[in-house]
């Protein structure tokens, strides 16, 4: 097996994804709520929509026990299915922190009136991530958010079927983004050679497949530059151990580049491109990097 495959197998998470299947489903719960509710915290069924959280979305679990009073009754703090969002009407079901550190449990949070759809744009109304409430639709993330935590892409949560996850939307693959698989996105498949991510994401290698990663800090580095993971890299330049590239002496970046195409690495005659995922991959054995082989 090439260095390379080595340094991705080490750097990417482990692939669990499947393929194929329905898409995943889509419930649209009651009228739900609108934007100018949320951000008053309040609604005319009584709903809280505050649940203490703060501006950077770490906020106690027990400070969301409030109840709709529309005739269906749903307790914030109840866990929920991602996947089945069997949450009242009003309101749906998302990933949460108990603690502020990482995304441990589920809750049920207010569903806007006219929700944005996956692909969509979507806003951040309170608590990015450990303890969201968002624009999108019931069994989707607002996600590849920008620098201010407020603006980003509705993306749906992975369906299960017999246990193993997968996207029922070809042109999505399946992401682990939280640890015990609490939160798992179809998140855009793309091509490092030519990246058509949504605005805040980069194409990386991860899972097994080229997927368009969140990145609240875009790196700069480029061929040459020091890196500690396939991600620490800007647009058109992956992580690699040092000895797979010809003009560094510890792990940096090096340039993709096409299996199929002449020898264009930074270094060449000594550099060649060679295939990440293998040549074999039907979906991606053209993505190589430029490496000493």
């Amino acid at each position: 097996m090439l260095r390379l495959e080595k340094c991705v197998q080490k750097f990417l998470l482990a692939s669990f994804a499947a393929c194929g299947g329905e898409k995943a489903s889509t419930v649209t719960a009651g009228d739900g709520l609108t934007e100018s509710q949320l951000s008053s915290g309040s609604t005319s069924s009584g709903v809280s929509t505050t649940s203490g959280a703060s501006d950077e979305g770490a906020s106690s679990a027990g400070s969301s026990n409030t109840s709709a009073s529309n005739g269906t009754t749903g307790d914030l703090g109840d866990e929920c299915s991602l996947v089945l969002q069997e949450c009242p009407a009003q309101l749906k079901c998302v990933p949460f922190s108990t603690d502020g550190v990482a995304l441990d449990s589920t809750h049920c949070v207010p569903l806007m009136a006219q929700p944005d759809a996956p692909g969509e744009a979507c806003k951040i109304m309170s608590g990015y991530f450990y303890n969201q409430i968002d624009t999108c639709d019931a069994g989707s993330f607002c996600w590849f958010v920008d620098g201010d935590l407020v603006n980003g892409t509705c993306v749906a949560f992975c369906s299960i079927v017999d246990g193993l996850y997968f996207c029922g939307d070809p042109a999505t693959h399946c992401s682990p983004m939280a640890q015990e698989e609490l939160l798992n996105l179809c998140v855009p498949k793309c091509d490092p050679l030519k990246p058509e991510c949504p605005p805040g994401g980069l194409c990386a290698a991860g899972n097994g497949a080229f997927e368009c990663r969140q990145l609240l800090d875009p790196a700069v580095e480029v061929y040459g530059d020091p890196c500690n993971g396939l991600w620490d890299c800007s647009a058109g330049f992956v992580c690699t151990l040092d000895k797979d590239v010809a003009a560094c002496a510890e792990p940096c970046c090096t340039a993709y580049c096409d299996t199929g195409a002449p020898n264009s690495c930074p270094s060449a005659p000594l550099e060649e491109c060679v295939s990440i995922l293998g040549e074999a991959n039907v979906e991606w054995g053209h993505v190589g990097a430029c490496v000493v082989p």
